[in-house]
Parts: C-alpha cells; sequence; structure tokens
C-alpha cells in the first residue's frame, strides 16, 4: 500500500529550524550573581509555559522572573538572557525549507514559543517568508495540551494523514501522530533530507 501524498510540511522551530539550549541562559543568570538554584528553575516554573500559551504579558512574566531572582536584575536583562538560549539558525534545514519552497511544497509552523521567543526568532530568520506559524502563546495552548493539534490541522484544512509533521520531541511526535499526522523525529537536517526523498518531496 502506498503511503498518502504529503501535502504540506509542518514544522517545529527550536532545535529544529533554529539551535536551542537553556543552558546559555542559565549561564549568563549565574554570570550576573543569580544562585544556581534560581537559575536552573528559569524555565521550569509554573510562570514560563503560562507565557508560553499567552495567559501571561511579556510585562507580566518579566516582572515575576524579577522577584523570584529578588529584584536583583533588571527586566531588559532577563529578556537578554532568555532570549540568548536561540543561538543560531540550522543552515542546513533552512536550505531545505529554500529547496521545498523552490519545489512549491506548502510550509507551515507549530512552535511553542512565547513574544520574547517570537522577537529572538524574527532576529535570525524571518518565518513568515516561508508560510503560516501556529504560535502557542496566540493558540493558547502548547502543543502538548489536548486540542492544539486539532486546531492547527482544521486552520491548514488538509486531512491529517496528508501533513507531515517534524519535531525534535517524541512527546509532541506522538501526540501528531495520534491524530493520524505523518511524522518524522527530528535529529538532522541530514536524515531529515533523507526522509523527506522518501516521500518525494525533495531529489
Amino acid at each position: 500500500m502506498t503511503e498518502p501524498a504529503i501535502k504540506v510540511v509542518l514544522f517545529d522551530v527550536g532545535n529544529v529550524i533554529i539551535r536551542a539550549t537553556h543552558e546559555i541562559t542559565h549561564a549568563i543568570l549565574r554570570d550576573y550573581g543569580v544562585p544556581y538554584a534560581t537559575a536552573i528553575r528559569f524555565y521550569a516554573n509554573d510562570d514560563y509555559p503560562e507565557f508560553s500559551r499567552g495567559r501571561l504579558t511579556a510585562t507580566e512574566f518579566g516582572e515575576r522572573a524579577r522577584a523570584r531572582m529578588n529584584g536583583a536584575l533588571s527586566v531588559p536583562q532577563i529578556y537578554c538572557a532568555h532570549n540568548a538560549h536561540l543561538y543560531d539558525e540550522d543552515e542546513g534545514v533552512v536550505v531545505i525549507l529554500d529547496a521545498l519552497q523552490s519545489r512549491g511544497v506548502p510550509l507551515a509552523f507549530a512552535t511553542d514559543t512565547n513574544q520574547w521567543q517570537t522577537d529572538r526568532e524574527r532576529e535570525l530568520i524571518d518565518l513568515r517568508t516561508y508560510g503560516r506559524a501556529f504560535r502557542s502563546n496566540e493558540l493558547g495552548a502548547l502543543k502538548a495540551d489536548g486540542g492544539a493539534f486539532a486546531h492547527i490541522v482544521a486552520e491548514i484544512d488538509v486531512h491529517p494523514s496528508h501533513i507531515l509533521f517534524v519535531d525534535d520531541s517524541p512527546e509532541k511526535i506522538e501526540r501528531a501522530a495520534a491524530l493520524g499526522m505523518v511524522t518524522h523525529r527530528f535529529t538532522s537536517a541530514t536524515t531529515l533530507r533523507q526522509e523527506l526523498a522518501r516521500l518525494d518531496l525533495l531529489d
């Protein structure tokens, strides 16, 4: 039995298109004098996912993060430390995006993000030139939340079996697969290109 033709490729952003590591933020906070136990919990607290769901504004999140650090840092310092965790585009994946676009393959993006991350993302790459981005802070839900993928699929208006979803997270791959999407767990641009060739999306 042949696989259904892929009509849309839906990409995650962080650690797929843009290289990222929270350790950069942790190190910057430590350099500012933030205690280790506080620095390593910058992303691991109840506020961060709520910021990424759009339930906290950038101002609210910044002030709460500042309070957790006992006012030792300014919000602009925290903003810069946060954004540094997105540190470079993956040039191999960008080449793939360009190749898919040149072949007329529709592209879209599904990203767990927030306003600060979007600011940084756009310094590195303007995804608006490739396709629509579904951002968690605009959807009001993370990809791991119930209903997020169903909403994205409805907006794309393509049957899930015709969507290839590319993400580095096993949990999010599992969510997409449960909805019927074709999935590829990202590990490198090389293996992604091989999978796209297997699916007749690239040569």
